[in-house]
């Protein structure tokens, strides 16, 4: 994605020019920042789409030797290429091919057919229940007398940079109370692994019960980035890293307001896990905004010991 067409993305948020210019270089520094898993939430965002892909490839610094282009962006491979066609959307969800066959015992009811995929041949396909796991994290697709299975990746609305509420992802996953989660890991995203890991039910417990009612903030959390007024310390287009680490941050008379994050990866009890970041300068969990009571809840999980 562009620039030009980021910028055009954000028109209803009513930002200024230097607004808009802050916000999209906040971005990429987010994008260097987080590990690519990170889906579900924001993520972040954030994403998987094939603009979102599209995303990756022009800012993302990881590069495995392909052809330059005269913008200096990599060219995809082959395997890259095909990976970005194998995925459908289903229902205002994004599901992507786990390149695994799956048995008749594991189909569950038909659900409906693709009306759009990243390959045109999908359209038309039959998509099934998957029996194994509860909710529609997975879903099994048919194409040649074949069964696929599928993986949600992405919720549709983040082709507009705009997430779902928290509940409806607890719906995907099958998650209906807090017993259905298993235990909650932190870790500073610093390639270094979990620091903190709990599977006490009173913690579990109130987490559940304050993440399910979070609400989509998506709008505000790019104004929270787009208002602040902090200088690059280094230009984004210099700063070398790798997927697993986040470099060259953001410097001002009160820190970086993307510094300090903290990854939660919630599993839950059917095998399942999704991801979510917390963001303490700035009060918010992916794209939900903390009132000042689960702040401090986040705040207090998500301290080292």
């Amino acid at each position: 994605m562009t620039k030009k067409e980021f910028t055009g993305t954000l028109e209803r948020l009513s930002l200024t020019p230097d607004q808009k210019e802050k916000l999209f270089q906040r971005m990429r520094e987010q994008k260097r920042r987080c590990n690519s898993k990170i889906v579900p939430i924001r993520r972040y965002a954030l994403t998987v789409l094939a603009v979102c892909l599209l995303f990756v490839f022009l800012l993302s610094p990881f590069r495995k030797g392909e052809k330059e282009m005269e913008a200096g962006q990599s060219v995809p491979s082959q395997t890259e290429l095909a990976i970005v066609t194998d995925y459908f959307v289903f229902q205002g969800k994004v599901y992507h091919g786990e390149q695994k066959s799956v048995s008749e015992q594991a189909v569950g009811e038909k659900l409906g057919t693709v009306a759009e995929g990243g390959d045109p041949k999908l359209q038309g396909c039959p998509v099934y229940q998957y029996l194994p796991v509860k909710g529609e994290a997975y879903l099994v697709l048919e194409r040649d007398g074949k069964k696929e299975l599928y993986t949600f990746r992405e919720f549709l609305s983040t082709r507009e940079f705009q997430d779902e509420d928290a509940a409806e992802y607890l719906h995907v996953y099958g998650i209906t109370q807090a017993s259905d989660i298993s235990s909650l890991e932190m870790d500073s995203m610093d390639g270094q692994g979990a620091f903190k890991t709990t599977k006490e039910p009173e913690i579990i417990n109130e987490f559940y019960n304050r993440f399910s009612v979070l609400k989509n903030a998506s709008d505000e959390y790019y104004k929270t980035l787009a208002g602040s007024d902090f200088v690059p310390s280094t230009p984004p287009d210099q700063v070398s890293s790798t997927v697993e680490h986040y470099v060259g941050p953001y410097v001002g008379e009160t820190g970086d307001s993307l510094e300090d994050a903290a990854r939660i990866t919630i599993r839950f009890t059917n095998g399942c896990s999704m991801e979510a970041v917390y963001y303490p300068n700035i009060c918010f969990l992916g794209y939900y905004q903390l009132d000042e009571e689960t702040d401090a809840f986040f705040r207090s999980l998500c301290a080292k010991d």
